[in-house]
């Protein structure tokens, strides 16, 4: 049976589809997706999903057996369509499937049509990440991490917490999250992976309400909805364990909402829904309650510290935003400003795509809005919340209402921008506003915080500002002043998008690089907005990764952020490098100091013991004693007594000749030996200075020294005495001569000693009682490595000359030790004269 027919460029079956009864007559797929409809001569099309080949939708068309519109075995072919659009908006592609029998069939394929949202629940919590240009969300007990270049889902951590995330922040790096959940538990995740790293000790008994990182202290501040506020330490690697609580005893009561966290005066703010507790202000590093703020009639919504300023804005439940004095300050818990979050008349209001501005006038806030409002039946009229019902302010004056309501909302999330002096506000009814605060900062001229540490401690105190020179009249008055009128004569709104959100804004956060600000809402909806009010994108789920979100516009100079991370990492190389230079020419100089030291030791040490030896006194301190010089001289006297010849070939003669030789080398130090073909005077010369020939590297006793090396001068027969031209010419002494030249010199010098008795007056002492004088012994040296003996195996190869130069030089060394005239060769010593293998007699020295 021959083989079925395959195409030729596939050798293998992936997966057989198995579902119709009948022979199939068709199949189709549809355009740019991973799905394919059969259908069979029955009528019955299925729909399949190729990605793990299984059956979607199984369906026929709508009869009754045996009418008309029955397919059942009638069914001949079949097609499938896209239609053209309905309208220039329309983003998804509408297709169709024509089926043929006797008449024709029209299956229009539905498909689930997405909202154009970010997530399927509401959104709590964003967070802008600048170093991967990405936005860190949450959604239930998972974390989405976007692309904020793209504007589209790039990594999704599934269920990474054990129950429903409540609150997160970023580390100071940004490579770490950490995130708190409804049961009381925080634990730290790697920003890339999202794998588990540590766990906090002490878990809350009740949701984390707000997680805040304190980077200058490498510190977690976390509050927890039954009123606790810890500390925790993140520098451990494994377990953050708790540093400190807050003074228990002063805790909210009610239920705590929100917590701020300003580095520069080292405070923590709390506040929670019961008005009673008022909001509370904390020393961080002590966890001790300072000061409370009294809010009798409205519930603390959401607060932010005006950073470097002793400024709390505290957003309430009467929608209110109210300005408070800190400590540090001359304003301290004293409500500077009061304004309400109503849209001032003649104010600037963006919507859609571009702005529209009703007028630019720079007019002060007076309190009612002439622009067109929602209605009364609108959804964002009735989602009115009833905690700002019947507030009044905390002055104790009543604030004129705005015309219409709807206007007016709790502000639930803001941003302090430095920079521009302004913060920018996001409400319950998803109204985004930019206040401009320079006036009312110039106004109240508190100066910024700063701090010292002290004693491993901070010392917060003001820099600049009027506070110090007003007298008592002029703070009272200050104090005195309505804050609603401050407020409306120094505080301005920039701009207001009143359509920002369909529901309350839970996050606003301002980015640095780049310059723009994050909002989310419960509307399930994440937005990027310009400073300037513009809208800059939105994310959108569904979108295939690495495809650009057509919603999303925010511009990011990628190539220039990486050219000055490159050029950043080119600093930092260079100042490395620069130091590893510093550090090298730094460690070559302590080794020449080391050096040179070390030279300087070496040739003090050597200078003393040369004085030493040569000067008087201290002889018995450098061995002139008889038990010194006994084993020494041992080898050197053995050797000369022997008269072995080398030429004898029993090995008792090899070993006497090698014993012959070390001994004259254990009485010399250095040797030289001549092989070039020099005058005699050029090489007494050079031996004059010290220097050796290029060849000094042959054997001692090699006869190539004789017959190739050493040429004779012309005058001089072969035939003649070999031994007054030797090729072993004596350069230094050796240890051995050393320690008996020490003795005799010792012996001059107590000779001097004796004289010097001996001339002197009469002494106390009696000479008879000196100890007697050491008796001088020859003392053995060690050979020196410079002159390699011959070996006892090679003693019959030795050349007679050479044999004869060492005898030669034996006698000398016998001449020297006991010659008296020692003073001549200390001359010869000190000058660095050559001695060589002349005739050496008393009357010579």
């Amino acid at each position: 049976m021959s083989p079925p027919n395959r195409h030729p460029s596939v050798n293998t079956l992936l997966y057989k589809l198995k579902g119709h009864k009948s022979a199939l007559v068709g199949c189709e797929t549809v355009e740019g997706t991973s799905e394919l409809i059969t259908a069979d001569c029955n009528g019955i099309f299925k729909l399949w999903d190729l990605r793990n080949f299984q059956c979607i939708d199984t369906f026929t068309s709508d009869h009754e057996p045996g009418d008309v519109d029955d397919l059942t075995g009638c069914l001949n072919c079949f097609g499938h369509v896209k239609l053209p659009p309905n309208s220039p908006n329309q983003e998804e592609e509408d297709y169709r499937l024509v089926a043929a029998s006797k008449k024709l069939f029209v299956f229009d394929q539905e498909r689930i049509r997405k909202e154009p949202v970010t997530d399927d629940v509401p959104l709590r919590i964003a967070l802008f990440n600048e170093q991967s240009l990405t936005i860190f969300t949450t959604s239930e007990c998972s974390v989405k991490i976007w692309d904020a270049v793209l504007g589209t889902l790039k990594r999704f951590y599934k269920n990474v917490a054990p129950a429903d995330i409540s609150a997160a922040c970023l580390d100071d790096r940004q490579r770490k999250f950490i995130i708190g959940d409804v049961s009381g538990g925080i634990a730290v995740y790697n920003y890339q992976n999202g794998a588990l790293m540590k766990s906090f000790t002490q878990p809350g008994s009740s949701p984390v309400v707000q997680l805040t990182y304190c980077d200058t202290s490498k510190t977690v501040l976390a509050a927890y909805t039954d009123g606790i506020i810890r500390v925790y330490d993140e520098n451990d690697i494994e377990i953050c364990q708790v540093l400190r609580t807050f003074d228990e005893a002063y805790m909210h009561v009610g239920d705590l909402n929100c917590v701020a966290y300003l580095d520069a005066g080292s405070i923590v703010a709390s506040g929670g829904n019961d008005p009673s507790d008022g909001v509370r202000i904390w020393d961080f590093e002590t966890g001790k309650c300072d000061l409370v703020l009294k809010t009798d009639n409205y519930e603390v919504v959401t607060m932010q510290y005006l950073d470097d300023f002793p400024l709390l804005v505290v957003c309430s439940s009467d929608s209110m935003i109210r300005f408070w004095g800190m400590r540090h300050s001359v304003y301290k818990g004293a409500c500077v400003a009061l304004l309400p979050n109503d849209l001032p008349p003649n104010a600037r209001v963006l919507s859609g795509d571009s702005p529209e501005t009703s007028s630019a006038s720079d007019e002060p806030y007076v309190g009612a809005s002439p622009v067109p409002t929602p209605t009364a039946s609108s959804p964002r009229a009735r989602r009115m919340s009833r905690r700002r019902r019947n507030s009044s302010m905390g002055a104790g004056n009543p604030l004129p209402m705005a015309a219409d309501d709807a206007n007016r909302a709790p502000v639930t999330s803001m941003a302090w921008s430095k920079e521009s002096e302004c913060i920018y506000c996001g409400d319950e009814s998803g109204h985004l506003r930019k206040w401009d605060l320079s006036g009312l900062l110039a106004h109240l001229d508190t100066g910024t915080l700063q701090y010292t540490h002290t004693a491993g401690r901070r010392r917060v105190g003001i820099s600049g500002g009027s506070g110090s020179n007003m007298d008592h009249e002029m703070l009272q008055g200050m104090l005195q002043r309505d804050p609603f009128e401050r407020a409306v004569e120094f505080l301005r709104l920039t701009w207001a998008f009143e359509t920002a959100h369909e529901d309350a804004i839970t996050v606003v956060q301002l980015n640095a690089a780049p310059m723009a600000l994050l909002t989310a809402s419960t509307d399930r909806c994440v937005k990027m907005w310009g400073v300037d009010g513009q809208p800059m994108g939105l994310l959108l789920q569904g979108i295939p990764a690495n495809v650009k979100n057509p919603k999303w516009n925010l511009s990011i100079d990628v190539a220039g952020r990486e050219g000055e991370e490159q050029a950043k990492t080119a600093r930092v190389m260079s100042v490395v490098s620069e130091r590893e230079l510093e550090d090298d020419e730094r460690k070559k100089i302590e080794a020449a100091d080391n050096e040179r030291s070390a030279v300087a030791q070496r040739r003090s040490t050597i200078m003393s013991q040369f004085q030493s030896m040569f000067s008087p006194g201290d002889a018995a301190e450098h061995g002139d004693g008889e038990d010194g010089d006994e084993t020494v001289g041992t080898l050197g006297n053995h050797s000369r007594a022997s008269g072995a010849t080398p030429h004898q070939a029993t090995s008792t003669a090899r070993r006497e000749t090698h014993d012959r030789v070390l001994g004259v080398l254990n009485d010399v130090r250095t040797m030289h030996v001549n092989t070039a073909s020099a005058s005699r005077t050029d090489m007494s010369s050079d031996r004059s200075v010290g220097s050796r020939s290029l060849n000094s590297s042959h054997r001692v006793g090699d006869p190539s020294l004789r017959d190739r090396n050493r040429r004779l001068p012309p005058y001089m027969d072969r035939t003649d005495d070999a031994l007054e031209y030797p090729p072993i010419e004596l350069t230094g002494l050796g240890p051995g001569l050393d320690a008996r030249l020490r003795s005799q010199q010792a012996r001059v010098r107590r000779q001097q000693q004796q004289e010097v008795l001996d001339s002197a007056p009469k002494l106390a002492f009696d000479r008879s009682k000196l100890p007697p004088l050491p008796q001088v012994r020859p003392v053995e040296v060690e050979p020196m490595p410079t002159v390699v003996p011959p070996s006892p195996g090679r003693a019959e190869s030795l050349d007679p000359e050479v044999v004869a130069s060492l005898d030669r030089l034996n006698a000398e060394l016998n001449n020297i030790e006991n010659d008296e005239g020692a003073s001549a060769f200390d001359v010869k010593r000190s000058t660095g004269a050559d001695f060589t293998s002349r005739p050496t007699s008393k009357e010579a020295l």
